[in-house]
């Protein structure tokens, strides 16, 4: 009976996004829009959540509220830094990249980079391309894991079954292109908001108030949020920046800026979105503060702290409906990181290398980005064990590394010098990839966000003595 009640709420949930995702794409093929970009038509509502939705993953309900519950409120210092970094993407990557890429016709990274740079050869476009489709694989490889994690809980079926599920989940999803996409996005932003809030509200009042949550954390000595040694804020400093400095080389996240339907719209979207991510992680953490006096005798998987605390609170069909919201985080990263797969081997392997020698792009481009995710499946099959925290952070130090540094400097300054652009997407990605096999303490991007930016820089000095 308990099964049954969630695999209707579970339908339920996907049949209202099946047909958001169908009237969305007849809509946009009625308009002419396209598939990567929805023709820029996007209103700034739909811009804002889409992108928000975008970041936050399954890492917003199974590892931020784990950090909490293990760390205390100086986890917390993640939001923190996620929140500043992202107002500051809003700020100075948002406005230019939108102006930017519509005027160079650039509809990713990639292309953007290959034009603003003037890379004739094509040597900067096969660098970036490469670095986006390994961290990207690895990305939804994290995702995936959390689907099958999810269902191997929730619905008692194998970790590989859940993993096949999420993947069939994302098939469907690639073939609507950008528009569905960001509808279906716009809708479960709101819904894993709702989901977010109302369970720890939920909890708190079926512990009999606040009272007993903050009594708890603090007999537990974990409802500081200030450090008290310096080594302490060394480890809040890696926390917020270790993340946030990551945001500016996201390709899923920062590419829904670039389909607004006007830049002067930005800033509006701004204020909705910044909004959303301050209350979602507010209530992330206050789900893991929560569950210190929910679990007062611990939990096997910490991760697991919001779907034992829901389960435990529902009626199987209300807990269904909220574990949905699990689902439809880690659909919202993987459905815009499929797309942003499906933009790069469309845009900068198919057509670039092609050129016009083929009428069939965006279905050899599908057709690939379904083998990149069987790839992705299977790396989540075999990290079965790895903690969602440590899949998602390796890919985002990588993304941040390759990315980060070179999109601030295209976006800000005159810099021409191809060399040095290539070198730091190489540098970064290196760092990226090999960083964490030998030191875990501190975060790849601390390290190599400013030695791919040095070296832009030195790029910068041998321009000027040109």
């Amino acid at each position: 009976m308990l099964n049954l009640a969630l695999y209707a709420a579970y339908a339920t949930y996907l049949s209202i996004i099946a047909i958001i995702g169908f009237i969305a794409y007849k809509h946009n093929q009625r308009a002419g829009g396209d598939y990567i970009l929805g023709a820029r038509s996007l209103n700034y509502v739909v811009t804002a959540l889409a992108t928000h939705a975008s970041d936050m993953s399954a890492w917003l309900f199974m590892s931020m509220p784990a950090a909490i519950y293990s760390k205390g409120l100086i986890g917390g210092w993640i939001a923190i830094g996620l929140t500043v970094f992202m107002l500051l993407n809003w700020m100075f990557v948002a406005p230019r990249l939108r102006t930017m890429t519509e005027y160079h016709g650039s509809t990713t990274l990639s292309s953007f980079f290959a034009k603003r740079f003037n890379d004739t050869a094509g040597m900067l476009r096969m660098v970036s391309t490469v670095c986006a489709l390994l961290f990207l694989t690895c990305y939804i490889a994290a995702n995936l894991a959390a689907l099958g994690h999810l269902f191997e809980s929730v619905f008692s079926l194998p970790y590989s079954l859940g993993i096949t599920l999420g993947s069939l989940v994302v098939f469907y999803i690639l073939f609507g292109g950008y528009t569905s996409i960001a509808w279906i996005d716009c809708f479960q932003g709101a819904f894993l908001l709702g989901a977010i809030i109302i369970v720890p509200v939920v909890a708190i009042i079926s512990l009999g108030g606040w009272h007993v949550v903050k009594t708890a954390a603090i007999t537990k000595d974990v409802f500081n949020f200030f450090p008290n040694t310096w080594h302490s804020w060394i480890q809040c400093f890696f926390l917020a920046v270790g993340w946030g400095l990551g945001y500016f080389g996201q390709p899923h996240i920062i590419t829904k800026f670039m389909g607004i339907d006007d830049a002067k719209n930005i800033k509006k979207a701004q204020y909705v979105g910044i909004t959303w991510q301050s209350i979602t992680l507010a209530a992330a953490v206050l789900i893991g503060l929560t569950g210190i006096a929910f679990f007062p005798e611990g939990i096997a998987n910490t991760e697991f702290i919001f779907i034992e605390m829901t389960k435990a609170l529902f009626h199987p069909f209300l807990t269904g409906l909220m574990l949905c919201a699990i689902v439809a985080s880690s659909i919202n990263v993987i459905g815009a990181q499929v797309l942003a797969l499906a933009s790069v081997i469309t845009e900068d392997i198919v057509k670039y290398v092609f050129e016009t020698r083929t009428n069939h792009a965006s279905m050899i481009a599908r057709l690939s980005v379904l083998g990149m995710c069987v790839v992705a499946a299977t790396v989540a099959y075999f990290n079965q064990h790895r903690a969602i925290y440590d899949l998602v952070f390796y890919a985002w130090g990588g993304l941040g590394c390759s990315f980060g540094p070179l999109v601030l400097v295209a976006l800000h300054t005159k810099l021409q010098n191809i060399k040095a652009a290539i070198a730091s997407v190489v540098v970064g990605a290196l760092v990226g990839c090999l960083w964490p096999l030998f030191n875990a303490c501190v975060p790849a991007v601390i390290v190599g966000f400013p030695v791919s930016l040095a070296i832009l820089w030195l790029g910068s000095q041998v321009d000027k003595k040109a």
